[in-house]
């Protein structure tokens, strides 16, 4: 059983056990290929799924610490997802369509991972794309309103600050050990 499968299984909660089954993880789809990010943290091929069980793995062990009340379920949920839309967000390109002498470590090949046309450096639009795939999936697999709307949540307010890119804040113990772990990975992650 792949570590990412165990992360998954370990949600008590049948229906959202289900939508988290949903996501295509598999080493050779771009969730499983992708980099965590372009130049600050997990920047690799496959970044995005090592960046993905860091973040899950933090979650569990604030959670089985005890100090912590709140939903495990739900915060492992959005540690799962907070990150999907990146697979839409980066784009693998030719780096023959780039400029002379332009370095990636983030690179397969002679192809290498950009945002996509039109996306801005510093917007995030992984963050709502994530959450809206998940509320999809989520009602497809009959996730009831509540639940979906606390995983969705902890998705909207991983960045943690709206001049970080959060699209709303963290107001949930389940949004902030997301925002906590998410921030602990990306920072021993760096690069630089």
């Amino acid at each position: 059983m792949s570590k990412i499968t165990e992360i998954i299984e370990s949600i008590k909660n049948v229906t959202l056990r289900e939508a988290c089954r949903k996501l295509d993880v598999g080493p050779h789809d771009p969730f499983g290929m992708w980099p965590a990010s372009l130049s600050y943290h997990h920047n690799r091929p496959g970044g995005l799924m090592e960046h993905t069980i860091e973040v899950c793995g933090i979650v569990s062990s604030i959670f089985a610490s005890g100090n912590v009340k709140g939903h495990r379920d739900v915060a492992i949920a959005a540690a799962l997802w907070h990150d999907w839309g990146k697979t839409l967000e980066y784009v693998l390109i030719s780096r023959v369509l780039l400029p002379d002498g332009v370095r990636f470590v983030n690179a397969i090949g002679n192809y290498v991972w950009v945002k996509d046309h039109g996306i801005a450096d510093k917007a995030h639009p992984h963050i709502e794309a994530s959450a809206e795939e998940f509320a999809r999936v989520a009602a497809r697999c009959h996730v009831d309103n509540g639940t979906e709307r606390a995983v969705g949540h902890c998705i909207l307010s991983h960045h943690g600050r709206k001049e970080w890119g959060a699209i709303e804040e963290p107001d949930s113990t389940a949004a902030w050990v997301l925002h906590c772990a998410d921030m602990i990975s990306a920072k021993g992650g760096m690069t630089k």
